[in-house]
């Protein structure tokens, strides 16, 4: 995989992802929601590779999400790391599956967008200089 690394605002990486979900999700009465710490700016990663991940991430979220439900990005600092998480209302992943999710073309899961439940959480908690191509990553459902 080839990687262009630069310098870039992540911060204004998200608010531009969330930008391209809005209307869609103002059309499904879902709230998109995002918190990100004051002391995260600029980092050295692939912009367009974090891009298309934060867009992955937040799609998957609005898909899997009811009407009248919520999305939650967070991003922040942690041990001098980039941390985000993708939080949602949607119908959550069953334990046995929550590993394949990270699978490429592979979904998980046989709930239909309808059915409600407790939601999932995505985090990268790696230096995004890293996370693009070795990131640490889960994902968990309550």
């Amino acid at each position: 995989m080839e990687l262009n690394l630069s310098d870039f605002n992540l911060p204004a990486a998200i608010d531009n992802t969330m930008m391209m979900l809005r209307e869609r999700a103002h059309r499904r009465d879902i709230a998109l929601e995002q918190t990100i710490d004051e002391r995260l700016d600029a980092i050295h990663a692939d912009e367009r590779k974090v891009k298309q991940v934060l867009l992955n991430l937040l799609s998957n979220a609005l898909k899997f999400t009811p009407e009248g439900g919520r999305i939650d990005i967070r991003a922040r600092v942690s041990n001098g790391n980039a941390e985000i998480s993708v939080t949602d209302t949607g119908v959550g992943i069953a334990p046995e599956d929550q590993a394949a999710v990270f699978e490429e073309f592979r979904q998980v899961g046989t709930a239909s967008k309808s059915v409600e439940g407790t939601g999932g959480r995505w985090r990268w908690p790696e230096t995004w200089a890293m996370a693009i191509w070795s990131a640490s990553c889960c994902a968990t459902s309550e």
